[in-house]
Formats: structure tokens, C-alpha cells, sequence
């Protein structure tokens, strides 16, 4: 990507940039913030983790594990959970239509964002993550419990499932062959998606190919990250609010949304160009009094 791409990025993204803080809290809590509220009724928590038998060892206080593998995915079917099964399991777990359900879980919220995402495809509102997850909660030595919890039965009702928020083999396809403007993005390892490993240490796959999809762009390396505080940060990280801003709007437009930290570095630089000689057109024509 040269600079004058880069810059031509810059006024698309720059209106992005200013929103991104917002946009961040709608989809995230803090532990200090869950902490403060586990005794609030309309807060209901949910582990959803990979490891057998974490949540058992200790869990968040009123948290109900949800097991990715059986209670959100039918194993029959080889689908997600059906929408009948989910609303019995939400409301068993006392989630109501007003709410707000706080997901986190083991390796660094993995299965917890997956589940969101199954939440999300059957319509249920006010889903939030913990942000740095279980490790994060643990790290701080906050209070963990062996309880079952047990609750009064919630009244959600969910929506018909949204095919909108799923690609199929068919439109992967169409993609893959240049049929389709959809972009598809790969966000698995470096080694992943160049076909060295099949996949990450430790998990069982049953692929039997390694690669990726042709027109597939890889999405931000996890290299370039690092863990602080159990959070994760751009190696810069106050660079990572404006990559997370860019980067969609980089997959609409066909590119690869890892920018190396130097191209970063001078589309940040390109936006603040553009903003000092907007300021400096304003106070020329006196639109800043």
C-alpha cells in the first residue's frame, strides 16, 4: 500500500477514529465494572470456555457455564444451537428481555466472543464480553466460586435465526471465485494461513489441508500483539484504536487490513495532516468563531 493510497484512506477512516471509543464500550465491560455489579438482577453472567473443567474450579460469583460444544452448537446437526434449545438455556440461566448479559471465558475469550456471536445471530440484546476475560479476573485475584448458581427462570424470547450474520459454502465460493464482492478475511496465525501448520499447538483439527481460501486476506497477525495487564494491545499501543478503525473499512475496499506498524504509523500521521489543514482552513475563512 503506498502513502498516496494511504492518504486517500485517511479522510474515510478519520470520522471512525472519533467514534472509536464508543463504539468499543457497547461490546465491552470491565472487570472493575462486572465487579461492581454482580449483584445487579439485570446482570446476568455466562462462562464459555475451552478447557474441561475450568468453570468448575471457580467461576465468576453467579456465573452459568454454557459448554460451546454441546449447550451452544448441536452436535447431531453439526450447526449452532437451535433457537428453542438457546432460549431454554438462556432462560434457565435467568436472562430476561431487558438483560444485559456479560460472556467471558479461558484463552483469551475465544469460544465467549464465538458464543456472542451466536447470541447475536438469534436477536439477543445487550450482549457484552469481559474484556481480558478470565485471565484478566483471575490475574487481579478477584473472587471466584464453586457454587452452582441457581436462578429464578428468565422470560427471553428470541428472534428467528439472521442468515444475514452467516456465510455459507456457496457465497464462500462465489467469492473465492471472483463472482461475489464479498471479502473474506482469514484471521488465524501467520503459519496457518500459509499452510506450514494445519492448526495451533495443542489443537486437534480435523482438516486435512493447510492454506487458505483463494482471495482470502489475513487479518491483523497476532505477532504484532502483546498481552498487558491481560488485555490485548497493539505492540504500540496507542496505535490500536485507530487500527481497529481502519481496518474495516481497508476489507471493503479489497486490502489487507495487517498494516505493518509503519503504514500505520503514516496513515495516523496522514489524518492528522488532514485535520491541521482543516483547522487552519477554518480560522482562514472564520468558521471557528
Amino acid at each position: 500500500m503506498n502513502f498516496s493510497r494511504i492518504l486517500a484512506a485517511a479522510a474515510a477512516v478519520a470520522t471512525a477514529f472519533a467514534g472509536f471509543g464508543a463504539q468499543a464500550s457497547d461490546a465491552l465491560v470491565t472487570t472493575e465494572w462486572l465487579a461492581k455489579n454482580l449483584n445487579d438482577p439485570k446482570v446476568r453472567v455466562i462462562e464459555v470456555s475451552v478447557n474441561p473443567g475450568v468453570f468448575e474450579r471457580g467461576h465468576v460469583p453467579g456465573a452459568t457455564n454454557f459448554v460451546w460444544h454441546t449447550d451452544l452448537a448441536d452436535p447431531v446437526r453439526r450447526d449452532i444451537v437451535s433457537k428453542d434449545n438457546l432460549q431454554k438455556l438462556l432462560r434457565d440461566a435467568g436472562v430476561n428481555q431487558d438483560s444485559t448479559v456479560v460472556l467471558y471465558g479461558d484463552t483469551n475469550n475465544w469460544f465467549a466472543a464465538w458464543g456472542a456471536w451466536v447470541f447475536d445471530i438469534y436477536g439477543v440484546k445487550n450482549v457484552k464480553l469481559l474484556d481480558g476475560g478470565r485471565k484478566k479476573w483471575e490475574a487481579e485475584k478477584r473472587e471466584l466460586s464453586s457454587q452452582v448458581a441457581t436462578a429464578k427462570p428468565g422470560n427471553i424470547t428470541l428472534a428467528d435465526a439472521n442468515p444475514k450474520l452467516r456465510a455459507r459454502l456457496a457465497d464462500v465460493l462465489a467469492s473465492a471465485e471472483k463472482k461475489s464482492t464479498a471479502k473474506l478475511v482469514d484471521i488465524r496465525s501467520p503459519d496457518e494461513f500459509n499452510g506450514k501448520i494445519i492448526a495451533p499447538a495443542g489443537i486437534q483439527e480435523l482438516a486435512i489441508r493447510a492454506g487458505h481460501v483463494p482471495g482470502a486476506v489475513r487479518g491483523r497477525p497476532q505477532g504484532a500483539l502483546r498481552c498487558q495487564g491481560h488485555r490485548w494491545l497493539d505492540a504500540d499501543h496507542h496505535l490500536l484504536p485507530h487500527r481497529r478503525a481502519v481496518e474495516p473499512h481497508l476489507v471493503r475496499a479489497g486490502q489487507d487490513p495487517g498494516l505493518r506498524r509503519e503504514e500505520l504509523r503514516r496513515l495516523v500521521d496522514g489524518v492528522r495532516q488532514l485535520g491541521r489543514r482543516a483547522d487552519r482552513e477554518r480560522r482562514r475563512h472564520g468558521l471557528d468563531r
